[in-house]
């Protein structure tokens, strides 16, 4: 990995908050991909769709002999619609009346985009945690509402923060609700020769 000019092409913190608890030297560029535009399709070509765009808006800008750039888009589906990120203190209290004492899904898709020298390579794929939310009062609803925590959350709550008070269990990763399935970045990474945890035997 030490060779490699490794791109996250995300401004989300928590995605730059996971990469940097696996040691790894990495740059931040974020996309400017406006995710608004492609709601309407199915949650999983959705993610996967999103991610692809976002790694080949970045990918363009480097000239690297060697780079790999990652990105991702995560998205909460409550029975297969999806719920953006909520505009509004009011939008976010519907979304969560919705999601109340029910069970929705997080996706996230994520691509690797490859170049070593003429050699170019790409992997999209994605993960599915299922969350089960709590039947939570409508006082810890307008607490959590108030914190104004759900803002720009996709599905309007956050699981790392006080939104893991609503949620009863899940079931698959949890890193993947926070944004970043790492086991299935760990696996696909180890699949092109670059495997986080390979590295650590030639690094020690």
């Amino acid at each position: 990995m030490k060779d490699i000019k490794f791109v996250l092409a995300s401004k989300s913190p928590r995605r730059r908050q996971l990469l940097s608890r696996l040691d790894l030297n990495f740059e931040v560029y974020p996309s400017q991909v406006d995710e608004s535009k492609y709601s309407n399709e199915n949650p999983r070509e959705h993610v996967m769709k999103l991610a692809e765009m976002k790694a080949k808006e970045v990918f363009d800008d480097f000239n690297s002999k060697r780079v790999l750039v990652l990105a991702a888009d995560t998205i909460v589906s409550f029975k297969e619609e999806i719920l953006e990120k909520p505009e509004s203190l009011e939008e976010a209290e519907n979304m969560l009346e919705r999601l109340r004492g029910s069970e929705h899904e997080v996706i996230t898709g994520i691509c690797l985009l490859e170049k070593n020298g003429q050699d170019y390579s790409t992997i999209i794929d994605f993960e599915t945690t299922e969350v089960f939310m709590r039947d939570f009062s409508k006082d810890e609803l307008k607490g959590y509402i108030n914190s104004h925590e759900p803002l720009g959350k996709a599905g309007a709550y956050a699981i790392q923060g006080l939104g893991s008070l609503l949620v009863k269990k899940i079931d698959g990763s949890y890193f993947n609700v926070v944004g970043l399935p790492l086991s299935l970045l760990g696996e696909k990474l180890s699949d092109r020769g670059l495997g986080i945890l390979e590295y650590q035997i030639y690094s020690s």
